[in-house]
Formats: C-alpha cells, structure tokens, sequence
C-alpha cells in the first residue's frame, strides 16, 4: 500500500495551503500524472479542468451536509445530462462536460469589463493541474465572488450554490438548443 502524507496544521498558523482542500486537491492531482500513472490508458483516469472544478465547488463548503447537498442538487444533475451508458463514448462525454464548462466561463467572462478582468495567459495555465480550463474558472469564480452585485452581501457558499445553479440552467439551455 502506498501512501501520500500531507501534514496538517491548523494550529501554527502556517500559510504553506495544508488546510486548504484544493490545495490538497491539486497535490494529489500532480501526485497522480507524476508518480502513479498506469502503463496503460485504460487503467486510470487523469484528473483533468472538470474535475478540479467540481473540487473546487466541493470545497467552498465547510460541511458534508453542505457538499452532498451542493453535490446531488447541481453537479450530479450537470454530469447525468452528459451521461453515456457504455465505455465507447467516455472520452466524448468528457468532453462534453468541459466544453459546457468552457461555454459558460465564456459566457460568463463576455459580461464583464475588460479592463478589471483578464484571464491567466494560457502559456501559464495548461503547464498545471486542470490546464487553463480550470486556472480560469477558479480566477473568475474568485473574481465574480468579489465583484458581483449579487454576492456583495452573500457567503462564499451561496455563490458556490448561485454558480451552481446558472451552470445547471446554462447546460440545460444548451441541451435544448442542440
């Protein structure tokens, strides 16, 4: 058994990330693509932009309640709408998956002024874990939580769950669009 030791601290006051879950998240996720990678394809699945983004919404919340209710309301809903029933089409369900995700960061993005907001340069963003899907969902989720007109008053939650909720609306209109 092999086994991956992240210390944690809470009590010294460290900023080294070790109690932030996406900073483990992400550890775990280089962990992966560098040490544990299977010989064959077939045998893993690589954490990819989705999957850091689901973290990334899981870990906005600070109880299991929280997140399983986040979980079964919302990202459970966006997956099963791009939910295949055999293997041959995984990789295309994937892919679907990242691209509603990448529609709606576009979406999301074109309402705002150009001159408060840039994306991380891709350059940057495809050489870490998620690629530049996730680097830039994060930045904007970062940055639509502190410049919202909706989320002036909110918790760092309810935008999770109001992210949430536009991202499910988003990818149903698409769906009925197609």
């Amino acid at each position: 058994i092999d086994m991956l030791y992240f210390p944690i601290a809470i009590h010294d006051q460290s900023n080294d990330g070790t109690t932030d879950i996406q900073v483990i998240y992400e550890r775990l996720a280089i962990r992966d693509a560098t040490w544990c990678k299977p010989r064959r394809v077939s045998e893993y699945h690589v954490m990819d932009g989705s999957d850091m983004i689901r973290n990334l919404f899981l870990g906005s919340f600070d109880n299991t309640h929280e997140q399983t209710d986040f979980y079964e309301t919302y990202w459970l809903p966006l997956e099963r709408l791009h939910q295949r029933t055999d293997d041959t089409t995984s990789r295309k369900e994937e892919e679907s998956l990242k691209d509603v995700l990448s529609a709606f960061l576009v979406h999301e993005v074109s309402k705002l002024d150009e001159k408060q907001y840039t994306p991380i340069p891709t350059a940057i963003s495809t050489t870490v874990i998620g690629g530049s899907l996730y680097r830039n969902f994060e930045a904007w989720m970062t940055y639509d939580y502190h410049h919202s007109s909706t989320t002036m008053r909110a918790t760092p939650e309810d935008h999770t769950r109001d992210v949430g909720r536009k991202l499910l609306e988003f990818a149903r209109s698409r769906l009925t669009r197609v």
